[in-house]
């Protein structure tokens, strides 16, 4: 079975979210249900595209997912 762990660890504290791909969520501010979709992408795919062909509101904007790559390729780097 594989494992999709995922883990920050920072100087303020840590957050660990395993197995992020699991049935349930399991954060330092409680616990939540997260039923994984049969098709694990489908999602994601369908919020893209209610987005772009229904005018949706964006989750993330451009200026956040700068960030988010930033904060990924940073713990890449560390890693």
């Amino acid at each position: 079975m594989t494992r999709d762990e995922f883990r920050i660890v920072g100087t303020e504290g840590e957050i660990e979210m395993s197995p992020l791909n699991g049935p349930a969520l399991v954060y330092p501010g409680g616990t939540e249900a997260l039923p994984a979709h049969d098709n694990f992408h489908y999602p994601l795919v369908e919020y893209f595209t209610s987005a772009v062909l229904e005018g949706a509101p964006l989750a993330s904007s451009g200026e956040t997912a700068l960030w988010t790559d930033w904060v990924i390729s940073e713990a890449r780097a560390r890693a």
